[in-house]
């Protein structure tokens, strides 16, 4: 009888996991926290942005390792079975994002492209991409978060905002995604191992040391946030979880402990902070 609501949910959180609409909700949440912690009212058409650029940047990422027969994660599975779904979804997502982008400023084009050219550059060509630098690879996935974020919400009014909030801000977001990033690699290890061209962090490290550089920039990240304002306390709640699933992680953790608990950290930051403004507003 404990699995029948999981056996319910499942496939409704499969579409919204494995289709990428949850990874893309956590960039929608992290851009709408930007807004509310500098004090500004989030722009529908920023929103839109951020939600549909994120969507179809992190399909193209999987769809393009469909080819990878040797993949057999319940995710690419599911992409696999599902492809047309996601097509659907990638195409209304393109419509979206181009009614978006012709109103959106000229600035703010120019951060969505340069985090597209970061992202192409990451997933790489054939014979060069960063993945194989174990080096970059995550810090290159937060810094895409970082400048696609702070970009879209704040690139028409940095000016008006002191240089130490700004670089407090963009350093949270930084090392809270790049926290999250890096357990990621632990789920891989096993395949990352059989390719002689990838190095990982893991590898340099060995699990366990992997999960405590994990750990250590998800303080890094929650000192950052708490610097830049009392009000993050909030997410000690958040930041505790995180802490705690790192801790027990395993490379043969479920996919749902990465995919659904961890990127939902993420979705949860927004609706926290907003949370505590509500009850500081009654």
């Amino acid at each position: 009888m404990a699995s029948k609501p999981w056996q319910i949910l499942r496939p409704v959180i499969d579409v919204v996991v494995f289709s990428n609409t949850w990874i893309s909700l956590g960039a929608l949440s992290l851009y709408l926290s930007v807004c509310l912690a500098i004090g500004i009212s989030p722009i529908t058409y920023e929103a839109l942005l951020v939600f549909c650029s994120s969507f179809i940047a992190y399909n193209l990422l999987k769809l393009k390792g469909l080819k990878e027969s040797s993949n057999t994660s319940i995710f690419h599975m599911w992409l696999r079975d599902h492809r047309i779904l996601v097509y659907v979804l990638m195409f209304l997502a393109s419509i979206a994002l181009l009614y978006a982008l012709i109103h959106v400023s000229f600035a703010q084009c120019v951060v969505l492209a340069l985090s597209a050219a970061f992202s192409l550059i990451y997933i790489g060509f054939e014979r060069f991409n960063l993945r194989a630098f174990w080096f970059l690879k995550t810090q290159i996935v937060a810094l895409v978060w970082t400048l696609f974020i702070m970009g879209i919400a704040l690139i028409n009014i940095y000016q008006h905002i002191p240089p130490v909030k700004l670089a407090l801000l963009s350093a949270g977001i930084f090392f809270f995604i790049l926290g999250l990033t890096i357990p990621f690699d632990i789920r891989d290890w096993e395949a990352d191992k059989l390719d002689p061209k990838i190095t990982t962090l893991p590898m340099v490290f060995g699990l366990r040391g992997t999960v405590v550089l994990s750990i250590i920039h998800l303080c890094l990240a929650f000192v950052s946030w708490l610097l830049y304002a009392y009000f993050a306390i909030v997410l000690l709640p958040v930041f505790t979880i995180a802490v705690w699933r790192i801790y027990r992680l395993k490379s043969e953790s479920k996919e749902y402990e990465y995919t659904f608990l961890l990127d939902g950290l993420i979705v949860l930051i927004y609706p926290s902070l907003q949370l505590l403004k509500t009850l500081c507003l009654m």
